[in-house]
Protein backbone atom coordinates (compact mmCIF):
# COMPACT_ATOMS: atom_id res chain seq x y z
CA UNK A 1 0.00 0.00 0.00
CA UNK A 2 1.39 3.48 -0.71
CA UNK A 3 2.74 5.05 2.42
CA UNK A 4 1.12 8.23 2.54
CA UNK A 5 -2.59 6.21 2.91
CA UNK A 6 -1.23 5.10 5.66
CA UNK A 7 -0.21 1.10 6.15
CA UNK A 8 3.50 0.98 5.59
CA UNK A 9 6.40 2.92 5.91
CA UNK A 10 8.44 3.35 2.30
CA UNK A 11 10.63 0.84 1.17
CA UNK A 12 13.75 3.73 1.26
CA UNK A 13 12.81 4.80 5.19
CA UNK A 14 16.39 3.17 5.97
CA UNK A 15 18.71 4.97 3.43
CA UNK A 16 19.94 9.24 4.01
CA UNK A 17 18.20 12.06 3.63
CA UNK A 18 17.69 12.20 -0.09
CA UNK A 19 14.99 12.37 -3.02
CA UNK A 20 11.97 9.80 -3.14
CA UNK A 21 12.33 7.57 -5.91
CA UNK A 22 8.49 6.44 -6.58
CA UNK A 23 6.48 5.98 -9.84
CA UNK A 24 6.35 8.54 -12.63
CA UNK A 25 3.38 10.41 -11.16
CA UNK A 26 5.91 11.24 -8.58
CA UNK A 27 8.20 12.74 -10.78
CA UNK A 28 10.20 16.08 -9.62
CA UNK A 29 8.45 15.93 -6.24
CA UNK A 30 10.91 16.18 -3.61
CA UNK A 31 10.01 13.80 -0.66
CA UNK A 32 12.59 13.36 1.78
CA UNK A 33 14.01 10.07 2.38
CA UNK A 34 14.60 9.51 6.31
CA UNK A 35 17.03 7.64 8.47
CA UNK A 36 16.49 6.74 12.18
CA UNK A 37 13.26 7.16 13.93
CA UNK A 38 10.43 8.54 11.77
CA UNK A 39 6.74 8.44 11.39
CA UNK A 40 4.90 6.95 8.99
CA UNK A 41 3.66 9.68 6.97
CA UNK A 42 -0.38 9.66 6.24
CA UNK A 43 -2.76 12.24 3.95
CA UNK A 44 -6.25 12.75 5.25
CA UNK A 45 -8.73 12.33 2.76
CA UNK A 46 -9.46 15.49 0.48
CA UNK A 47 -12.02 17.49 1.39
CA UNK A 48 -12.37 16.13 5.29
CA UNK A 49 -11.76 17.97 8.60
CA UNK A 50 -9.72 14.85 9.92
CA UNK A 51 -6.15 16.76 10.35
CA UNK A 52 -6.28 16.03 13.91
CA UNK A 53 -7.30 12.07 13.64
CA UNK A 54 -4.61 11.68 11.15
CA UNK A 55 -2.49 13.39 13.23
CA UNK A 56 -3.16 10.98 15.84
CA UNK A 57 -3.21 7.98 13.53
CA UNK A 58 0.45 9.00 12.74
CA UNK A 59 1.44 9.32 16.48
CA UNK A 60 -0.04 6.29 17.85
CA UNK A 61 0.80 4.02 14.64
CA UNK A 62 -2.63 3.01 13.51
CA UNK A 63 -5.04 3.84 10.94
CA UNK A 64 -7.18 6.93 9.91
CA UNK A 65 -10.15 4.88 10.97
CA UNK A 66 -9.04 3.65 14.19
CA UNK A 67 -8.37 6.93 15.30
CA UNK A 68 -11.10 8.25 14.13
CA UNK A 69 -13.12 5.47 16.60
CA UNK A 70 -10.84 5.70 19.67
CA UNK A 71 -11.83 10.11 19.53
CA UNK A 72 -15.68 8.51 19.69
CA UNK A 73 -16.67 11.46 16.42
CA UNK A 74 -20.57 11.79 15.82
CA UNK A 75 -19.05 13.95 13.05
CA UNK A 76 -15.64 13.09 12.36
CA UNK A 77 -15.40 15.85 9.44
CA UNK A 78 -16.25 18.74 11.30
CA UNK A 79 -13.35 18.89 13.34
CA UNK A 80 -11.77 17.33 16.46
CA UNK A 81 -11.57 19.68 20.00
CA UNK A 82 -8.56 18.99 22.04
CA UNK A 83 -10.29 17.03 25.23
CA UNK A 84 -11.38 14.43 21.52
CA UNK A 85 -7.86 14.19 20.71
CA UNK A 86 -6.72 13.19 24.64
CA UNK A 87 -9.46 11.08 24.62
CA UNK A 88 -8.10 9.13 21.07
CA UNK A 89 -4.75 8.83 22.32
CA UNK A 90 -5.20 7.64 25.81
CA UNK A 91 -7.66 5.21 24.57
CA UNK A 92 -4.87 4.29 21.62
CA UNK A 93 -2.28 3.86 24.49
CA UNK A 94 -0.25 6.85 23.96
CA UNK A 95 0.45 8.88 27.16
CA UNK A 96 1.44 12.32 27.13
CA UNK A 97 1.20 15.93 28.53
CA UNK A 98 -0.53 18.99 29.13
CA UNK A 99 -1.35 21.49 26.40
CA UNK A 100 0.41 24.43 26.34
CA UNK A 101 1.00 27.53 24.09
CA UNK A 102 5.19 27.82 24.36
CA UNK A 103 5.66 28.57 20.64
CA UNK A 104 9.39 28.92 21.58
CA UNK A 105 10.33 25.87 22.02
CA UNK A 106 8.10 23.08 20.10
CA UNK A 107 8.84 19.78 22.03
CA UNK A 108 10.83 17.31 20.67
CA UNK A 109 7.40 15.03 19.64
CA UNK A 110 4.22 16.19 20.24
CA UNK A 111 0.48 16.69 18.88
CA UNK A 112 0.57 20.78 17.25
CA UNK A 113 -2.33 22.91 16.25
CA UNK A 114 -2.55 25.79 14.34
CA UNK A 115 -4.61 29.07 14.03
CA UNK A 116 -5.28 31.87 12.05
CA UNK A 117 -5.21 34.91 14.17
CA UNK A 118 -8.72 35.64 14.31
CA UNK A 119 -9.24 32.45 15.44
CA UNK A 120 -11.14 30.86 12.96
CA UNK A 121 -9.51 28.69 10.82
CA UNK A 122 -7.27 25.67 12.66
CA UNK A 123 -5.16 22.83 11.90
CA UNK A 124 -3.43 19.64 13.25
CA UNK A 125 0.20 17.98 12.60
CA UNK A 126 2.64 15.54 14.27
CA UNK A 127 5.85 16.96 15.10
CA UNK A 128 9.00 14.30 15.76
CA UNK A 129 12.77 15.20 15.86
CA UNK A 130 12.55 18.49 13.89
CA UNK A 131 10.19 17.40 11.43
CA UNK A 132 6.47 18.11 11.14
CA UNK A 133 4.33 15.35 9.54
CA UNK A 134 1.41 17.30 8.42
CA UNK A 135 -1.65 15.43 6.86
CA UNK A 136 -2.49 17.77 4.11
CA UNK A 137 1.20 17.44 2.74
CA UNK A 138 1.54 13.42 3.30
CA UNK A 139 5.52 13.70 3.69
CA UNK A 140 7.83 15.04 6.56
CA UNK A 141 9.20 18.84 6.66
CA UNK A 142 12.04 20.24 8.92
CA UNK A 143 10.44 22.72 11.39
CA UNK A 144 12.18 25.59 10.03
CA UNK A 145 10.75 25.44 6.49
CA UNK A 146 7.68 24.42 7.75
CA UNK A 147 7.09 27.70 9.57
CA UNK A 148 9.06 29.82 7.02
CA UNK A 149 7.24 28.28 3.76
CA UNK A 150 4.08 26.55 4.68
CA UNK A 151 2.34 28.73 7.37
CA UNK A 152 3.09 31.40 4.67
CA UNK A 153 1.96 29.16 1.80
CA UNK A 154 -1.68 28.51 4.17
CA UNK A 155 -1.62 32.13 4.84
CA UNK A 156 -1.77 33.54 1.24
CA UNK A 157 -3.87 30.35 -0.38
CA UNK A 158 -6.42 29.51 1.83
CA UNK A 159 -7.54 33.20 2.24
CA UNK A 160 -7.57 33.00 6.45
CA UNK A 161 -4.62 35.60 7.25
CA UNK A 162 -1.86 35.29 9.42
CA UNK A 163 -1.62 31.20 10.35
CA UNK A 164 0.59 30.95 13.20
CA UNK A 165 1.43 27.91 16.02
CA UNK A 166 -1.25 27.85 18.12
CA UNK A 167 -0.80 24.80 21.13
CA UNK A 168 1.57 21.96 21.63
CA UNK A 169 0.49 18.65 23.39
CA UNK A 170 3.81 16.80 24.34
CA UNK A 171 3.53 12.98 23.75
CA UNK A 172 5.58 10.83 27.03
CA UNK A 173 5.06 7.53 24.42
CA UNK A 174 8.07 6.30 22.22
CA UNK A 175 6.84 6.93 18.55
CA UNK A 176 5.49 3.56 16.51
CA UNK A 177 8.74 1.16 16.35
CA UNK A 178 11.27 2.86 18.48
CA UNK A 179 14.11 0.89 20.30
CA UNK A 180 15.83 2.72 22.91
Amino acid sequence: MDARHGSVAPAEATGTLGKHRAGAEDAGVYRPILSGRYLTPLTQPDGSGTCTTTAIAMIAGCTIDQSIAASALSQPSKGTYNHEATRALRHLGVKYGRWTRNRRNIPKFCLCTLENNRGTWMHSVAVLDGLVYDPLIGWPIPVRVYSDFILDSYSKNKGVGPVQWHEFLPIKTPPPGYRS
